[in-house]
Parts: structure tokens; sequence; C-alpha cells
């Protein structure tokens, strides 16, 4: 959703005023006020005379009435039981209590019988309605790099990750995941790495939610980048900004937050008592294993590929600290906030116990010398806590100590409001949690978006649940619209299809056209890798300097006229959090590369887009700021700003690939495949079978430049066409 998606789509231009309206009704420029409902009258009843006014909108068509915010015809209305409309197949309990529970039928006829709310549940209202809500909450943390709060209460800490030859300073581990089967059936994959969490993958209903540490403000559901805030159709989870948290809210009561750093808090109703399986703790089970066995991954459809070591239950809560007496003795001092009456946490002291936060401090303060920095993961993790069960918690931080910075036009606050206070219109499924949490708020006078402090009228626009800021377009799914937020005037849609010989599919996150036959190997950092033949998997991130061969034909040599190679090398990056790859395609009669800044190299030459390679391959910029090298029909390489990699080859291909991406054969179960028919644990050991340790004359002129110049500020914005 952060680009337009799509290219070589219609180009007219949006027609103004255009509104786009529910199934079943139209827009009016002068239709009713008070359109006829299920009820039988206007919905302006008992608020007044309707007069002679009209007003523009949507309304239902011909022989269709509104059902709640939807035209149904009168035959699908819904039921009145004590003065109160209930739209069909809806179910309540009338009260006093939650002995007797109702269902509207069809016809509009009402059902009732006994159904007490069962074991972990109690009667309740809740968004005023009376319900069985789960009775108690069960609390999970990452708190930084190297301690997991479990359910129980024990403090685990986390075992260095391992630094053996490509095997990389990052792996997977599951979180928590519920081990039956039931109404909220969810799991939780984390991906870490020596600064803690790096990514989140929420398996829900059969959906794949992903928060990432490098795209604050986006959730990505089933490979789809969604601005923030989101809805799941049907409101079974939504996603909304809280403070300096993302919290992934379902109807069955899980809460997930995030802080796109080192940061994790899961909290889960009792209903799951005994349950769950995980690094978490089985959650009140005895004996839970703290790792799913192997057979209970595939669930995660391939992202486990490089499991983290377990944690070592400490069960006697011991403190081992380095032979370092000042920092023994300081470390009671610095921790003292955790635990002080009249402290900023004084409040919270009687419904959340601080010692295992004060254990995570004082083995945190140990290993770090005594620095701030072990002091404050403990101290966030503990604000979280209690700010998730609504109690408040006093100001502590200051310039000294664990300082916030705010962009421009925002402040820091203990209690902000971010999402009340942003632009989630109050009638959005996104319900806001009623408590606050600490963050950053904007200025007076401004509105957060989801991504800046604006003014009220720069508010973007909602369509099935998702957000678009204002000047941002959505392809929607099937490729046969595509709509863009525009200011004053809100969501402007007109009709769109992909070129002739295209089909519609998500590329990075954002749904586009592209070559409707053939295969799509991906690799995004941080995210999936996906073979020709569909297998996936956490990307593979080396931590040291070392190319990977991603395809190339069966049997060629570099001579023959239709070799070609798809490299991706990772440079030396000294300092650097997270590397990413250029990428170098070469062919028997040229080369063309793309550096770490969007650099472009062809044949050993600074180039400009586009240049032709050699005969019959060329390189140009596509929509979305990415860089194409193709050699039509057969292959086609894709580049984006952030690294992420894209091959399509052809069905002139089929079976006569090999590396990293696979034989693209059809079989997915094979791609795990290494040479002497051998088979790999997981895509580690793939790419560690392709390493690419030389390359031709042409990728050999190219290591100097590429790590030493940026060639990105001598490009012009004319250079970089749209679509």
């Amino acid at each position: 959703m952060e680009g337009s998606g799509g290219g070589g789509g219609p180009t007219e231009k949006f027609r103004p005023g255009a509104l786009r309206c529910p199934p079943h009704s139209h827009y009016e420029l002068c239709g009713p006020c008070c359109p006829a409902t299920c009820a039988g009258r206007d919905s302006c009843a008992g608020r007044g005379a309707r007069g002679s006014r009209c007003c523009e909108g949507c309304a239902c068509d011909a022989g269709f009435v509104l059902s709640g915010a939807a035209c149904v015809p009168l035959a699908r209305c819904g039921c009145f039981r004590g003065g109160r409309y209930r739209a069909p197949g809806a179910a309540w309990y009338p009260g006093p209590g939650c002995a007797r529970r109702c269902h509207c039928g069809a016809g509009g006829a009402v059902t009732c019988a006994p159904r007490p709310c069962g074991r972990g549940r109690v009667c309740g209202l809740r968004g005023g309605e009376r319900r069985c809500l789960p009775e108690g909450r069960g609390a999970c943390a990452l708190a930084g790099p190297a301690h997991v709060l479990a359910f129980d209460g024990r403090v685990l800490p986390l075992p260095p990750l391992p630094r053996a030859p490509f095997r990389p300073e990052r792996c997977e581990q599951v979180l928590a995941r519920a081990a039956s089967r039931g109404p909220c059936r969810f799991g939780v994959v984390v991906a870490r790495d020596g600064a803690g969490p790096l990514s989140l993958h929420l398996n829900l209903s059969g959906h794949l939610l992903q928060l990432d540490r490098s795209r604050v403000g986006v959730i990505t559901v089933d490979g789809e980048h969604c601005r923030l805030p989101w809805v799941l159709p049907g409101g079974k989870a939504w996603a909304t900004l809280e403070g300096r948290h993302v919290v992934v809210h379902t109807a069955c009561g899980l809460h997930l937050m995030y802080d796109w750093g080192s940061q994790v808090h899961l909290t889960v109703p009792s209903t799951f008592h005994g349950q769950l399986v995980g690094i978490c703790g089985a959650f009140g089970g005895k004996d839970g294993p703290l790792d799913p066995p192997l057979d209970k991954r595939s669930w995660f459809k391939g992202l486990i590929t490089n499991p983290c070591p377990l944690p070592q239950p400490n069960l006697d809560f011991t403190i081992s600290c380095p032979t370092q007496p000042p920092q023994i003795y300081n470390a009671p001092k610095l921790c003292r906030l955790l635990q002080a009456p009249d402290g900023p946490f004084g409040r919270c002291l009687d419904h959340i116990s601080p010692k295992p936060f004060l254990r995570i401090c004082l083995q945190n303060i140990c290993h770090t010398h005594g620095q701030h920095l072990g002091l404050c993961d403990a101290l966030t993790a503990y604000t979280a806590a209690c700010q998730e069960a609504g109690i408040p918690v006093k100001l502590w931080r200051g310039p000294k100590l664990c300082p916030l910075t705010c962009p421009p036009r925002s402040h820091y606050s203990i209690c902000a409001r971010t999402c009340d206070g942003g632009c989630v219109q109050p009638t959005s499924p996104a319900h806001c949690s009623t408590q606050c949490y600490e963050g950053c708020e904007c200025d007076p006078g401004l509105i957060f978006d989801g991504r800046d402090c604006v003014s009220q009228d720069r508010c973007g626009c909602f369509y099935s649940g998702r957000y678009i800021p204002v000047g941002d377009a959505l392809v929607l799914p099937g490729c046969q619209e595509r709509c863009m937020c525009l200011r004053g005037q809100g969501l402007q849609c007109q009709p769109f299809s992909c070129p002739q010989g295209t089909g519609c599919i998500l590329d990075g996150g954002v749904r586009c056209c592209e070559a409707g036959e053939g295969a799509t190997c991906r690799l995004e950092l941080g995210g999936l890798f996906t073979t020709f033949d569909g297998f996936s998997g956490l990307t593979p991130m080396p931590v040291m300097s070392s190319a990977y061969e991603l395809a190339t034909l069966v049997g060629s040599r570099p001579e023959d006229p239709d070799w070609f190679h798809v490299i991706v090398d990772f440079l030396p990056c000294p300092g650097c959090t997270a590397l990413k790859p250029r990428v170098i395609v070469g062919f028997r009669d040229g080369c063309a590369a793309v550096g770490t800044n969007q650099e472009i190299w062809v044949n050993g030459r600074p180039a400009r887009l586009p240049a032709q390679v050699c005969a019959g391959v060329v390189a140009r910029w596509a929509e979305g700021s990415r860089v194409v090298i193709e050699r039509p029909p057969t292959l086609r390489v894709l580049v984006g700003p952030e690294g992420a990699v894209a091959l399509r080859a052809s069905p002139a291909l089929r079976g006569r690939l090999r590396a990293a991406c696979g034989d693209y054969n059809g079989v997915a179960a094979d791609d795990l495949m290494l040479p002497g028919r051998l088979r790999g644990a997981s895509l580690i050991d793939v790419f560690q079978a392709c390493r690419a340790p030389g390359f031709n004359n042409c990728a050999e002129k190219l290591v100097t430049p590429a790590v030493t110049q940026h060639f990105t500020g001598r490009r012009r914005p004319s250079e970089r066409p749209h679509g």
C-alpha cells in the first residue's frame, strides 16, 4: 500500500466527487436523510421531524432496507427483542446474568436456551453488550535481547546467538502457540538478532500477520503491506498504534504489543490456561515444552528456518554477575525505581510483581558494566506491563535516564494517546485501547495519521478495514480498481486492468501487474524467501561478506548464448545493523549490477537508466523506485530500494534452473535438496551450498567503486519515471 502498485494500467484522472458505496446501494446527490430500515420506519424516528431536506450519500437500492450499516432485502431483516434490533445470526445474553443465550434466526425468529459461561469465563459487559469474558489474563514479555519473562513469572535468560560460519547472528523460535484446536487458534514466531526482536509473525485463523523492525507503522497481512490502523475483515483482529507500540488485538482477547525495537509483550485470556507451548511456557500447564516439536512447526509454513537455542530455566533465580564489584554494588541502587513505594510504579506494585523485572534489571546492569541500557530494558518492560493492565505510571524518563527522542511537531508523554487522538474514525472497527501508553504524541492542534503529525484536514481514508494516507494509492485485490485518497475528497476509485499478458500479483508487499506466466523467486530482507516452486522461509541473513547464487541455467557455461546467473553479494559494512545486497546479473556478453544504494553499473561502468546491457538485455526503472534488468521473454530481475529481489522466470526455463531459488520443476518439497542429492535441514544449508566465491571480470571491476562511492546523489528525478 506504500505505492500505487501496478504498471501499465489506466492513467485517466480520478473523477472528483466519486463515492464508493457498499453492496446493494448507490450514490445519490440528493437522497433521503432518514432512509427506511428493518424496523419498518425511517431511521430518524424519535429524533424530530424529517422535514423536506435531502442528503448526499449512499442509498439502498430498490427492494433493500438498512440493517445496521448494510442494505438487505426485507426478507433478510433481523429480530426485535426488548426494543432493540439484532442482525440475522446475532447472539446475545438478555440478562440479568449470562444463564440464557438468545439467537436471531431466519424470518426474525428469536430462540433462547440455557448456555452459561464456560470454565475460565465470567459474565460481564464489554462494548455495551453482556458477554462471557475471560477470567484473568496471563502475560509474557521479551525484555530486551537477553531475557524472556514467562507466563509463570520465571525469568529465562536467552542464550547468545550462534556465530558459526554462515550461521548468522539471527534465529527464529515460537514465542507461544495454542497446542489444541479452538475458536482462536494462534501462534507467534519471533525472529531475533543480537539487538533483540527483529520481526514477529502471528498466524491467526489462517492469516499470517507480520511486524518488522524496519517497517514502523506498517503491518504485513498475507504478504501485503498495510498502514496502521488495520482491521481484519469480519473484525476478528485489528491493529492500532498506541504510544510507542503497535498493538494487535483479537476478538478472543489476545493482545500482542511490539515497540519495533527491543520489547514484546503478549497477554492471553485465561481460556488458554494449560493450552500453550513455546518459550513463554505452558500458561499454568505442567511441564509445558519451551519449544514445540518440529512436526508442530509446520503450521508456520516454513518460517522456522534457523531455530534459536532454547532458554535455560533459572529455577532459583540466581544472578550470575562477572567479577566487577563496582557494578555489583551499584546495581541495586540503579534498579531501585522498580520497587520504590513512592516511585513511578508505586500504584502498580500491588497488582504486578516487580520482582521478575528487578531480576532482569540486576542481570542486565551486571553484564553491561553498570550502563543504563540494562536498566532501560527493565524499566520499559515494567512500564508496558503496568499500562497494559490499565495501571497509571508516573514519569521516570529524563535527559540522562533512558531519554526518548520524538519526531518534529510531537513530544514525549508517559500517557500518550496516539490512537484515539489520531485519525481513527469513531465508527472504525479498529477499537483503540481504553488505556494510554508511553510514547510520542502530537503537539496541540495536530493529529497523528499513523506516521506523521498533521492537521485534521490531512487525515487519510478508510477502505475495507484499511487506512490509506492522503496521496497514497491502492490497487484492490484482483487489480480491477485503483483507488487514491485525495485531500478533502475522500477515496476516489477508477477502473484498472493489467496490460495484456500480465497478471495481478503481490510484489514486495505491494499489489501490481507482472508477467502472468512463469514463476517468481523472492528474497526480502527481514522477511520471507520464496523459491520458484513456492517453498518459503525467513530469509537467511549473513553476518560476513559473502555472495550467493540465486539462479543459473543447469549445465550451461559462460560461453553459451543462453547462459546467465543472478547473484546477491553482501559486502562488508562495519557497524551496519542490517546488510543490503549488491545484485549482479551476468550474461554471456554483458553484466549489470545494482549497488546497495541503487547505484547502477553496466559492464563495469557507472550507468544512467535506461541502459542497454547487451543484445536483448535492458536495465531500466520500474514503478516503486525499483530497478528492472530483463531479457524478454525469459528472465526479469527486479531490485527494490530496500534490497528486496524478485526473479521472474518464464515457462521456457522450467526444470532448467538451479541454485538457491530452486529447480523450478513444480515441486516445492525438493527445494531443500543440496548437491549430491542430500537434503538440507533449512534454507541456511541451501544458501551455504550456493555460495559464489568468484565472479567473472565484469563483477570483479565493481568491488571498489560500489563500496566506496554513493552514486544516488547524481540521479535526477526525471531519470526515475513512474509506470
